[in-house]
This record gives C-alpha cells, structure tokens and sequence, in this order.
C-alpha cells in the first residue's frame, strides 16, 4: 500500500519579503502570502487524512483555508517548525540581509553539534526532529497527509530519506547546505513524496544535476 505525503512550504511570509520581523514563531504571511494560501487550498481536490503544521504562525495561517475547505480533517500540530539556529534574542526584530553575515558563519562553520546560544538548536537537533517527523508520518496508513512546514526543515526530512543512516545525515552537514541551495523548495509549493513498499520515493528534482554524498538514494528505506 502506498502512503502519498504532501510536504508543503508556508505561503510568503513577510521575512520573506525582507521586512523587520519579530521572534521566528509570529512571523505573519504578506498579502501575496494570504492569496497563495487561498490558491493552494482550491489545489488540493482531494480531502486529506490530516492536516499537519508546525507550531509557528506562517504555517497555520497558511493551512486556514485548506482547514476550512475540509473542515472534518483532524489537524495536528507538530514539532515540524523551521531550523531556528540563531540565538533568538539577538535577531528578534532584524532583516533578513541584517542577518546574513551570521547565517553565512553559521553554515561555513559546518559543525552539526554547534549551538550559537542556549534557546537555539543544532542540525544534528534538526535531524533527529526530521526523525521524529518520518517516525509520526509512518504512523499513518491513509493518505493523502498534508504537512505545511518550512523550507529548511522539509529539506531535513528530504535529507534524511535520502541519507544512509541518521549518522550520515549529521555527519554531511556540509553537503546538505550545498544540497540545499541548490534545490530550492518555493512558498506554497507541494513537495510530494510517495511511501511505497517501505520506501521513500523523492521527487527527481531532488537528485537529478545535484551531487550527493556517497551511499545517499532517491529511493531509502524508512
């Protein structure tokens, strides 16, 4: 039996749109944001099994439509919000280009164990909530589940389905930034994955023309 699992990106936010915002969980969606989150619920023709967000306020939002188009589909909210590596209280309020230096340290530093502050996470941290992630969703045999997230954190689910072993996912910290950029996951698109025959199986945009480590699959074993 297969499981279709619909990974789908917050609608744009206003930190998206380069604007001062306040702490990473109340970022609020800019108008364009509320109209993509309007176009992806009338998307979705089939009602999912659940519905799925993260604790952070972008993704909620973006789900509000879909929740009321299905309003008999359960929703959960997970601890599937968005890799929040720096220390918080330091950016509260601040740009995205005011940020970027320390973003720039922060993944050319490459250390999955590193923690900039004591309220922030490490990747290796962000790997194992991928694992928590992957652990919920195989709780689940009817499909279609859609799971609004983020960019960063889809990628970390991504990269674990691609990787060998968890080890491997921390360990190539390195290769998942450059991985990462080079395949960019847009604002209310669906990233759909397929589980079949115990396996997880990525879209090929995901694999095609992008080097990966040696050992990682388009196709992995849950």
């Amino acid at each position: 039996m297969a499981l279709d699992i619909y990974f789908i990106r917050h609608a744009q936010s206003e930190g998206n749109l380069g604007l001062k915002t306040p702490s990473h969980r109340d970022i609020l969606l800019s108008e364009q944001g509320h109209r993509q989150a309007l176009e992806l619920a009338a998307a979705i023709n089939e009602p999912p099994s659940i519905i799925a967000v993260s604790g952070f306020v972008r993704t909620q939002l973006t789900a509000e439509p879909l929740r009321q188009r299905y309003p008999q589909v359960p929703v959960d909210i997970l601890g599937t919000h968005e890799f929040d590596y720096l220390c918080a209280s330091k950016w509260d309020g601040t740009t995205s280009l005011q940020r970027k230096p320390a973003v720039e340290q922060y993944w050319q530093r490459a250390d999955p164990y590193y923690r900039d502050s004591e309220t922030s996470e490490t990747f290796a941290d962000l790997i194992d909530r991928a694992e928590s992630t992957l652990h919920w969703l195989s709780q689940h045999q009817i499909g279609p589940v859609c799971l609004v997230s983020h960019e960063l954190f889809i990628h970390a689910v991504l990269w674990r389905c691609l990787a060998p072993s968890t080890k491997d996912a921390v360990d190539q910290m390195r290769a998942f930034r450059q991985w990462q950029q080079a395949t960019p996951i847009f604002n209310a698109s669906i990233t759909p994955v397929r589980v079949e025959n115990g396996r997880y199986v990525i879209p090929s945009h995901f694999t095609h023309d992008v080097e990966l480590p040696s050992g990682f699959s388009s196709i992995a074993e849950p």
